[in-house]
């Protein structure tokens, strides 16, 4: 207590005493808001505050720093400082262009005074109609003698500050200005679900702040997608949440802030840089569905259960099929000469993303799917050696590839004494070409004799079947990556059940045909993360910085009913891995 009280008196003393600060300085010293582009250490921003303390060595000075040379910017910090501040307050704005040709001073309606450049920073409060007298700053009389031409852009602005906080009657500034520049200031507008409006400014972190109000916003709710327009040219989503963390890393958001308007964003990015947008730039919202292209080279089983997956995933992450997403999906049936009509079909319904599906399917699309439309690929086996890599930007996906090396312990592990195994293939399948060469060089390894026969189509698979069969030292076939394969699997795993031959393939699917087992990549984590991707790219996220995706080759699918059929004893500690377990081969 005693401390305090000897603090108190001592400073009641120094003001008392000082020659320096008047009690007079204490109570009537105005604020200052300076606004400028210029950085705080500056000369002008140094002359400007040195010529404020030398009338006031007790004045507030409250320095608001905009982006060099955006008006847009600093128009709106110009309208919130004066919102904000008391009636004692003056403002002074030096910002680019123009801060060093035209300036002009005025006042607003509660008497204000501000120093301000002639170039459209005070449209704000002009279309708002908060300003009036408006002179230009000319005479000398007012700018200590100095000719306002020849005058350094430092010089000018100290001494028509100091001429301001004088308090010297406006007229005495120059000449009447009656037509003030402005620049366009678009109010926001409601039409049903469309809103206009208009970014008042990007902060530190590329957020972009709008003047869309939250009432404009009552019709929207948390989650809907939003299609964002800028300027009439650029259009990306964004979804309507609360923060940043409404979505994935890298998406972009849109929520209402503190201030009550409408903010666009990236969660941990920047949302100017994206799409180039700048304060001032127009922008129109609206409550919007996203279109996603599907390309199947086969709507097989297994390309269905990804797709399948993949819109499961889509709506747990709020992009339901119900609201938010149309599918425009097309099926080439195994007919890769229909695959580039399907595509412009594809493309005429002006699909905001492109999902290839398959091998032969994505080859087609990362050839004729304009570079500007986002292509994911998924179930590609190789998408390197297939030239589906670095043929165009834009571009990400997934791939089913299987292990080989995991593939062939997997069949040793299941047939420990198998000697002589065969496999049907499509060549003209550039995923099984590969699958063909891993296979051969790795035959050897697993001490295996292997014997290969290649078929055009589905309709050659039981021509190949017993020209494989017909060879009989073959105990197993091994079928891996081959789409021409996995179509014909029911037909194939008919004729080697009658001859008791085990068909081991990777996919599950391929046990539900009928095969006595497999291994494969987890299809349904590939389904679950083609819809994150879709969902990603959808908000923003650059395909180009996503990782191609590849899984691991460990789940087991087995069929009982095929073991028993061939008879056929299954291990029983595979039997206990099998994710995946049917009993019927019908």
């Amino acid at each position: 207590m005693k401390k305090i009280l000897f603090f108190t008196l001592s400073l009641l003393f120094t003001l008392s005493c000082s020659d320096d600060l008047t009690k007079d300085e204490l109570v009537d010293s105005p604020s200052v808001v300076l606004i400028s582009d210029n950085i705080e250490s500056s000369d002008i921003i140094i002359n400007v505050m040195g010529s404020i303390r030398q009338i006031y060595k007790n004045a507030y000075i409250d320095y608001i720093k905009t982006k060099s040379f955006d008006l847009y910017e600093a128009t709106y910090h110009l309208e919130v400082a004066a919102k904000s501040y008391p009636d004692n307050t003056y403002f002074v704005v030096i910002v680019e262009p123009g801060a060093g040709s035209g300036r002009m001073v005025c006042k607003d309606n509660s008497g204000r005074r501000y120093l301000i450049p002639d170039n459209g920073v005070a449209s704000r409060l002009m279309l708002n109609g908060e300003l009036s007298e408006f002179y230009s700053v000319t005479n000398s009389d007012v700018l200590e003698g100095g000719n306002y031409q020849n005058m350094s852009i430092e010089d000018f602005y100290s001494s028509a500050t100091v001429a301001l906080l004088e308090d010297k009657p406006l007229s005495n500034f120059g000449e009447i200005l009656n037509s003030p520049e402005t620049i366009q200031i678009s109010q926001p507008n409601k039409n049903g679900t469309t809103i206009t409006g208009q970014i008042l400014y990007i902060d530190n972190f590329g957020n972009c702040h709008s003047n869309i109000s939250n009432d404009l916003m009552s019709e929207f709710d948390l989650g809907d997608l939003l299609k964002i327009e800028i300027n009439g040219e650029k259009t990306f989503f964004a979804k309507l949440g609360t923060t940043y963390s409404s979505v994935g890393n890298s998406q972009n958001v849109g929520f209402i802030d503190a201030s009550l308007k409408l903010r666009l964003a990236v969660n941990v990015g920047d949302l100017s840089l994206r799409y180039a947008i700048n304060a001032g730039d127009k922008i129109k919202i609206t409550k919007s569905s996203a279109r996603v292209g599907i390309l199947y080279y086969n709507k097989s089983s297994v390309a269905t259960s990804i797709t399948g997956g993949m819109k499961e995933k889509l709506s747990e992450l709020g992009l339901s099929e119900t609201n938010f997403i149309q599918f425009i999906e097309r099926d080439a049936d195994n007919d890769a000469s229909r695959l580039f009509d399907l595509i412009q079909e594809i493309l005429d319904a002006d699909v905001d993303i492109f999902l290839s599906v398959s091998t032969p399917a994505s080859q087609a699309a990362v050839n004729n799917v304009p570079e500007e439309i986002p292509l994911i690929f998924t179930y590609v086996t190789d998408p390197e050696s297939s030239g589906i890599l670095d043929t165009r930007g834009n571009l990400t996906g997934l791939s089913d590839a299987t292990n080989f090396n995991d593939y062939l312990s997997f069949v040793k592990r299941i047939m420990p004494n198998l000697k002589n195994a065969g496999r049907l293939y499509n060549p003209y399948e550039s995923n099984s070409a590969f699958a063909q060469s891993q296979l051969v060089s790795l035959m050897r390894f697993y001490n295996l004799n292997f014997t290969s026969v290649g078929i055009p189509s589905i309709n050659a698979v039981y021509e190949g079947y017993w020209s494989l069969a017909n060879n009989s030292n073959i105990e197993a076939i091994l079928v891996a990556a081959d789409n021409t394969v996995s179509d014909g699997m029911t037909e194939l795993t008919g004729l080697a059940i009658k001859d008791k031959i085990p068909v081991i393939g990777d996919s599950f699917q391929h046990c539900e045909d009928g095969a006595l087992a497999s291994i494969s990549i987890d299809y349904e984590k590939l389904a679950s993360s083609t819809g994150e991707q879709i969902a990603a790219v959808l908000l923003g996220a650059n395909p180009d910085e996503e990782e191609i995706k590849y899984f691991s080759t460990d789940v087991i699918a087995l069929n009982t009913k095929t073991a028993t059929d061939i008879g056929f004893t299954i291990p029983s500690e595979i039997l206990s891995e099998a994710k995946y377990t049917y009993s019927t081969n019908d």
